[in-house]
């Protein structure tokens, strides 16, 4: 495993596989929203990691996130929100303007494309999370991702009005840094490094 690698996160899913294969079905815990239009709905656990595109941290915990909510289906709901600050209507974040843009696309891939599909184009760029936002077209026609739809987005105001929403929620739960992981409203409060 690399140096940068977040074992907290990863620990956490593993958690949360063990804990939703034993939970009984009828057992409620939240609604959840946002992360991908045709998710599941309904009662499931709401997962939210608060994170950056290019965060080295965050995008391992996304990547130790996506197989779990793939496998357990409805019973989780994964959401990414993203940490940044508007600036006098400047969107920014820690690691610049490539960063915001690989935020938007991740934002507007989840309003244009069904749930299934933004967990697998979120593994897909992940691969190449050093170069976000390049390449992003290429991850989306190889999940059936509508390009023209996620470009109008991210070029036009809905992607800036989503960016904006997101950090606002970020700031209002607190995260500073990437990953956040909250699970169903609740902060985890475990480390990001090898240690943790």
């Amino acid at each position: 495993m690399q140096k940068y690698a977040a074992p907290g996160a990863v620990a956490v899913a593993l958690i949360m596989v063990a804990y939703l294969a034993f939970q009984s079905p009828d057992v409620a815990t939240t609604t959840s929203s946002g992360g991908g239009s045709g998710g599941a709905s309904g009662d499931q656990v709401d997962v939210t990691l608060h994170v950056m595109s290019q965060c080295p941290y965050g995008v391992k915990a996304v990547d130790a996130f996506t197989p779990i909510a793939r496998k357990v289906g409805e019973r989780m709901k994964l959401t990414l929100e993203y940490i940044g600050r508007d600036q006098n209507g400047e969107l920014t974040s820690m690691h610049g303007q490539s960063e915001v843009d690989g935020n938007k696309i991740q934002l507007c891939v989840g309003e244009h494309a069904s749930y299934a599909n933004w967990l697998d184009f979120l593994d897909c760029q992940n691969e190449t999370w050093r170069q976000i936002p390049e390449g992003w077209e290429r991850c989306a026609r190889q999940h059936d991702v509508d390009v023209d739809a996620v470009r109008g987005c991210v070029d036009g105001e809905q992607g800036t009005q989503l960016l904006r929403a997101s950090y606002e929620r970020s700031t209002k739960a607190g995260a500073r840094g990437s990953p956040t992981i909250m699970i169903a409203g609740t902060k985890h409060t475990g480390g990001r490094t090898e240690q943790a």
